[in-house]
């Protein structure tokens, strides 16, 4: 089978779950997109376990964005940038978003010819579906544009382009028969459009107004920073109004057979209350319930998508040739498509596991849901740097809150250790599901601020090392990896970033720029995406000292840096307020995918101005 709308941001329940519910293949809608390459590739080397995968990486959306993980285009060019940087690094198709300016739109359209490119995904705020049908967009997510006609047909003086429209001809086409609702739909019918419906995910967040969807058994193979993003308040508005719309929605599924458009079931997993696998199989069964032969929705899942999709010579039907992997079930699903839930075994690439193989993805699926062992902190201090065992005294330590947009995206915590000639800064960093991986991190400088080396290891695995030293008598770095070396000459000064953000403000100190000043240096980072180093030429302003608020008071004469960063295709603007000491109260990061802000929320009293908490 194949779910043909997900974003795979969990690989450590999402591969076993699709495994046990006999899912082959993937479409994935919108993700990170260095991270979601990496997963496509490891999952079709059987690195780790899980489906196929197609994917489109990191949306193409308007200026700004709505998700992080996008491109900013808010110029016809900077779409066609979009477009050439994405094929470049070997996405699969183009995913178009909801922010877009239409003329952008139309520019993605021509340059995916030009490139020889398909896209899918939203229509763009108040684009004309016909207009879409006309660009040659391959399929369209959620209904959109079905809403569009819905509301030609159902309500009279209607605008498609108005959310009250929209609503009141859901409400309406709950009420409608299926011909009528076959007729409005008419004009999709032999379009080349295909319309991936999702009703699961629009089902799931009107669950958040419904009642108590944290009680379905399913909760139990969710990570605890899912759950949190499901429950923020970004959902909870949007929730109430789909309530009424999920009748007109469901109905529509039939109308969609019967006017005999094109149509392939996805999820939208890693939205509320959206599951690995089960979710699509609620997905054919709600199609069914609408009225939609099963033949029809088997279909839907295999075949379609297939085609569809330009998988077809790999997937969709089981014949020589093809990838072997298929589900096998204890009914027959062509009288009943909840058959597909009596899973006896699945072929996954020629390999086969059985009822009791399966029933073990699912208990590891489960079992990398569970929350991590909480280890209480020692003094304060979080237990991955305690092991660090640095020698000097603790001066201070706090955590910070990271947030891409408006979405919490995890924590820092971080100890200053000073010695008699140097100071150490050490931070464990958590990012949630979706996010870099969670490492630990060391900087250390010496009393005169020169650098005098760092580390970096995977929370995971801390027994793989990064060590990064300069020798005494020449300008350039060395790094160390297990067996692996690297040597880097920065050419000039320097400054050392790893994945810690506790180490940034100090080391900006170290430029001595006055406020009002400006200079250029080299960057050094590690961490992303792994421990080799990278450098940039960055420039950096200081700008006039300023009066910061945290939640423990004002930080009186904070220094505010801006840093600029231009690589090939994107710039990268950090804007830093750090306390007279060196600490970091506040950093956003500004680049192509979103926003970052780290902030300071918990700090102790030590070396320097900072005003402590009462």
């Amino acid at each position: 089978m194949i779910d043909a709308h997900v974003h795979y941001v969990d690989q450590a329940t999402y591969g076993p779950l699709m495994l046990a519910h006999g899912i082959a293949l993937v479409r994935d809608m919108g993700n990170n997109l260095d991270e979601i390459i990496a997963r496509r590739a490891a999952l079709a080397s059987g690195e780790i376990p899980g489906p196929d995968m197609i994917c489109a990486g990191s949306i193409v959306d308007g200026d700004p964005p709505y998700w992080p993980f996008s491109e900013a285009s808010g110029t016809p060019e900077a779409g066609r940038d979009a477009v050439r940087k994405l094929k470049a690094a070997g996405v699969d198709f183009i995913k178009v978003y909801s922010r877009l300016p239409h003329d952008v739109y139309d520019a993605i359209a021509d340059e995916c010819r030009v490139q020889k490119m398909v896209f899918a995904g939203h229509l763009p705020d108040g684009l004309p579906v016909r207009r879409a049908i006309e660009a040659g967009q391959l399929t369209i997510e959620h209904m959109q544009g079905v809403d569009q006609l819905l509301v030609e047909a159902l309500v009279p003086g209607g605008d498609p382009s108005n959310q009250i429209s929209v609503y009141a001809a859901w409400q309406a086409a709950g009420e409608a028969d299926s011909a009528t609702l076959a007729k409005a739909l008419a004009p999709l019918a032999g379009s080349g459009v295909t319309i991936c419906p999702t009703f699961v995910v629009m089902e799931g967040i009107a669950s958040l107004a419904e009642g108590t969807p944290d009680q379905d058994p399913q909760m139990a193979y969710v990570q605890a920073p899912l759950k949190a993003f499901w429950g923020g308040e970004q959902y909870k508005g949007f929730a109430r109004y789909l309530v009424p719309t999920l009748e007109g929605r469901r109905r529509t599924l039939r109308a969609l057979h019967d006017a005999g458009i094109t149509f392939i079931a996805g999820t939208d997993l890693a939205n509320p209350h959206v599951y690995a696998g089960d979710s699509l199989l609620r997905e054919l069964e709600v199609m069914q319930e609408a009225g939609v032969p099963a033949s029809a929705v088997l279909q839907a899942a295999t075949s379609t998508p297939a085609r569809v999709l330009g998988v077809e010579d790999r997937f969709g039907a089981i014949e020589p040739g093809r990838v072997a992997s298929l589900v096998v079930v204890r009914a027959n699903p062509l009288d009943d498509v909840r058959a597909l839930r009596q899973v006896e075994g699945v072929l996954d690439r020629g390999v086969w596991r059985d009822r009791a193989g399966l029933d073990a993805l699912l208990a590891e699926a489960q079992r990398a849901a569970l929350p991590p062992a909480e280890s209480p902190k020692i003094d304060g201090v979080a237990p991955e740097l305690v092991a660090l065992a640095l020698p000097g005294e603790i001066v201070r330590r706090g955590t910070y809150e990271f947030k891409f947009g408006t979405f919490p995206a995890g924590t820092e915590d971080f100890i200053v250790v000073r010695e008699s000639e140097a100071t150490t800064y050490a931070s464990v960093t958590r990012f949630g599901v979706g996010g870099p991986e969670n490492s630990i991190s060391t900087y250390r400088m010496k009393a005169d601020g020169a650098f005098a080396g760092a580390t970096y290891r995977l929370a995971d695995d801390p027994g793989m090392v990064g060590t990064y030293t300069m020798p005494a008598d020449a300008l350039r770095l060395d790094a160390r990896m297990g067996d692996e070396t690297q040597t880097l000459s920065p050419g000039g000064p320097f400054i050392f970033f790893g994945p810690g953000v506790s180490s940034n403000g100090v080391m900006l100190r170290t430029i001595g720029l006055g406020a009002g000043a400006s200079g250029e240096v080299v960057a050094v980072s590690v961490g992303d995406p792994d421990w080799h180093m990278d450098k940039t030429q960055v420039k950096i302003e200081r700008r006039a000292d300023e009066d910061v608020t945290m939640t423990w008071g004002v930080v009186t004469g904070a220094h505010h840096f801006v840093q600029r960063y231009v690589t090939p295709g994107e710039e990268v603007v950090i804007e830093s307020w750090v306390e007279p000491s060196g600490l970091p109260l506040r950093i956003v990061m500004t680049f192509a995918q979103g926003r970052l802000e780290a902030v300071l929320r918990d700090v102790t009293p030590g070396f320097g101005p900072i005003a402590p908490k009462e």
